[in-house]
């Protein structure tokens, strides 16, 4: 009979020692630096910015007669035969926007039948070589499909790029900022995936054969359409470019190639549009290019505090 006693009471403390373990068991274990589950908070996540590097841009051309892409830079529309224009009309964007500002599609396909056709060709390749490395970055996305307000840097970029087997850059590359251009800051925002600046003036430094030229574009505009990898398509730039700046280009680029001063002086006066001086005579030509980008990246010594932050 004792030894039954006992026996039973054996049995019962090991059933209490395997229920405490169960109980400890199934308690939640905390290590030396946990903070209870309530006291954790959401990791904040700041607003987005994106750098992008042009890989591919051409002049703009009549998509059919009377459309073309670009921008109402006046904002207004005008007929064919306007005083306002110089007799020239307005297009439409291929969008169907009206008022489209935009000479340089006409002028285009002047250029092949003069022997000036070459020229988009230099322009390219000016890409390519990293004689033109435009670098459009958009800070302060916080909804990449619509955004009430963005900011826009137009940059430029130095060094000799890698090119795909396309022969276009390759995206995700780092570059150096190029010192002797500072940047153009502009406001901006996003509407259904598009980004779209205000108007800004910007100095396009190209090298081409190591001759360097500076187009200057006026009251310029830019949007395209932000990719899913961090590129732009469907890009536009548009803007006023001076006469005087078509001419500075035309005798400098005369001297690499004889004949391109001959063929700008026999087709630009008569077809500037915009910039009325005193005497009623256009000054400047409406000009749209068209162009897509590749995500990029800058060095960390190029990069102010804030952004390598």
């Amino acid at each position: 009979m004792k030894r039954f006693v006992t026996l039973m009471t054996f049995t019962a403390v090991a059933l209490a020692g395997l229920a405490g373990c169960a109980d400890e068991a199934m308690a939640p274990v905390e290590g030396p630096g946990d903070e209870p589950q309530d006291a954790l908070e959401p990791e904040v996540v700041g607003p987005e910015s994106r750098l992008t590097v042009t890989d591919l841009i051409t002049f703009t051309r009549e998509e059919s007669p009377g459309v073309a892409a670009g921008f109402n830079l006046d904002d207004e529309t005008t007929e064919p035969g306007s005083d306002d224009s110089c007799g020239h009309g307005d297009m439409t964007s291929p969008e169907g926007e009206t008022g489209i500002d935009n000479q340089l599609a006409l002028i285009t396909p002047l250029f092949d039948q003069v022997g000036l056709g070459a020229i988009e060709g230099f322009v390219q390749a000016a890409v390519e070589a990293g004689g033109l490395l435009i670098m459009w970055q958009v800070d302060g996305i916080d909804d990449a499909l619509n955004d009430e307000e963005v900011t826009v840097r137009l940059r430029f970029g130095s060094g000799a790029p890698l090119l795909g087997t396309d022969g276009l850059l390759l995206s995700g590359q780092t570059f150096h900022l190029n010192p002797d251009t500072p940047d153009t800051e502009v406001p901006g925002y996003i509407e259904d995936g598009v980004v779209y600046t205000e108007t800004f003036d910007a100095d396009l430094p190209i090298v081409v054969f190591e001759v360097g030229y500076q187009l200057e574009m006026r009251e310029a505009r830019m949007k395209g359409t932000l990719t899913y990898d961090g590129g732009l398509e469907n890009a536009v730039m548009g803007g006023r470019v001076p006469f005087e700046n078509l001419m500075e280009i035309a005798v400098r680029a005369d001297i690499e190639a004889g004949g391109i001063l001959d063929a700008v002086e026999l087709i630009l006066p008569d077809m500037l549009d915009m910039g009325q001086d005193e005497s009623g005579n256009c000054t400047q030509l409406s000009a749209a290019l068209t162009f897509s980008a590749v995500s990029a990246f800058l060095y960390p010594e190029d990069m102010p505090k804030a952004e390598v932050e």
